[in-house]
């Protein structure tokens, strides 16, 4: 079965983001696909590596770490890539 990441460093957001993507599962009866939780993209790319990187990603391109949304992937291995589908979260401007 397939994974579902979400790698959010602000906390409110990663709860909103999670309830959405979880309800949006559950209408289409994919209430059982897991999803995996992050405020840290190190600890992302540690749990995706371990699920061999297959999976949807939503991921900050903003984070407050050394990396962010759209650096986590460089090193990756080509099939490792191809194995995921992402798409990068830019918060709207309030």
């Amino acid at each position: 079965m397939i994974s579902v990441y979400l790698c959010e460093d602000d906390k409110r957001q990663l709860e909103q983001y999670s309830r959405l993507i979880h309800r949006f599962l559950d209408f289409e009866g994919y209430e059982e696909m897991p999803v995996y939780e992050f405020r840290d993209p190190h600890a992302l790319l540690n749990a995706a590596e371990k699920n061999g990187g297959t999976g949807l990603y939503f991921l900050d391109i903003q984070l407050n770490s050394d990396i962010n949304g759209l650096e986590n992937w460089p090193g990756r291995s080509a099939s490792w890539i191809l194995r995921a589908i992402l798409f990068f979260l830019q918060p709207t401007v309030k």
